[in-house]
Formats: structure tokens, C-alpha cells, sequence
């Protein structure tokens, strides 16, 4: 049976390792992330900051434990209220990741520096029965090295996410702080472990 304690010292071992040079991290909840919906630019009615004890996002159910820096990004939308994500950022690739409760179907269209757009999609099966953390909704590597611009769009016909982070592989920004971007990386890594072994945090 794990212990919080035995727990505490793997993430400190994994987190000496989890943040390299040219990788840097981009959380939800950093500034140069804009969010949209019919609602308006930034948080409102239709993004909202996740937590299980918001009243609002009853039928949501994930542990902010296992997120990348404890937060996480939510929306549910429906074919009026056009919400997206745009996510800039300075290197030669970009992954991003979304947490899932059970069952739960992500259907987006994604696109870069003004492109075509693609369909992107993100199932957590239900017969797994166990929430998932750090999951890929996008990635696109050996881009050209320079500044980027990915945008998500929700489907038109309505669907649900929940946006943790974005992985680049490039520069990191001046002021970013690597230090904990390595310690929550670290317990992404043994999150859906943890999860499957019953500890809890709540």
C-alpha cells in the first residue's frame, strides 16, 4: 500500500529529471493564454477555474491533486457560445493536455498559425472506471523555430473541456518559473499510478 509519504519521495526523484532545457511549460491559468467564448474574452459564465467544490461543476469530478500546477481550465458549450483557446508560444513544437473524468468525450478542431483547421478528439473510456490525467488532445512537432499561435475550438454542437497544460519544445520564457513547472510535471507522472492505487489528497 502506498503512503503519502512514499508517494512525496517519488515525485521529489522524478522531479529532479522532468524539466530539461528546451521544454518549457505553460499552465491554464498563464497570462498570455486567451480565452473566449459569446460571453466575452477571459473567465466568465462559459470558462470557468476548475475546482470539485465549485457548485457549478457538480458534474465534474477530477482531483486538482493530479493537475498540472493544481488548476485546470473548464467549459461546457453549446453551439451559440463559440468558445476557444489561443495559445501562443516559441519553439518547434507544442503539446496539449487535458484532464478527463469517466467517460467523458472531448471533440474539438484545432489549428495553427491561422491554418486549416483538424478534428482533435479525447475519450476517457468508461470502462476504465478511473479519471485521466496529463491526457494528448494535440500535438505537432519539427515546426520551424519561431513563434507560433494554436487555437482550439469547441465543436459546434456542443461538447465539453477541461484544459490543464501546454508542453513546448523551445524557449522558455523569461520569468517562467522552471522550478515548479518541474515539480508539477513530476506528479503528472505518477498521477494516473496514484489514482489506480487509491490515494487521495481531498
Amino acid at each position: 500500500m502506498w503512503s503519502l509519504r512514499a508517494a512525496g519521495a517519488t515525485l521529489c526523484v522524478l522531479g529532479l529529471t522532468a524539466f530539461t532545457n528546451g521544454l518549457y511549460y505553460i499552465d491554464d491559468q498563464d497570462s498570455s493564454i486567451t480565452y473566449n467564448s459569446s460571453a466575452g474574452v477571459g473567465y466568465n459564465k462559459k470558462w470557468l477555474k476548475y475546482s470539485h467544490e465549485n457548485s457549478n461543476l457538480l458534474a465534474v469530478s477530477v482531483n486538482e491533486t493530479f493537475l498540472f500546477d493544481k488548476t485546470a481550465s473548464y467549459t461546457q458549450c453549446y453551439p451559440s457560445d463559440h468558445c476557444s483557446i489561443t495559445i501562443p508560444f516559441n519553439g518547434t513544437g507544442i503539446t496539449l493536455y487535458v484532464a478527463q473524468d469517466i467517460g467523458d468525450i472531448y471533440n474539438t478542431t484545432i489549428s495553427l498559425d491561422n491554418g486549416p483547421a483538424t478534428n482533435h478528439f479525447a475519450y476517457n473510456d468508461i470502462k476504465a472506471q478511473v479519471e485521466a490525467y496529463n491526457a494528448t488532445l494535440y500535438d505537432i512537432q519539427g515546426l520551424n523555430w519561431t513563434t507560433h499561435t494554436v487555437r482550439v475550438e469547441l465543436d459546434p454542437s456542443g461538447s465539453r473541456l477541461l484544459f490543464d497544460y501546454a508542453a513546448v519544445a523551445g524557449d522558455q520564457p523569461p520569468g517562467r518559473n522552471g522550478a515548479a513547472a518541474a515539480a508539477a510535471a513530476s506528479l503528472l507522472a505518477v498521477a494516473p499510478v496514484l489514482v489506480l492505487l487509491g490515494v487521495s489528497f481531498w
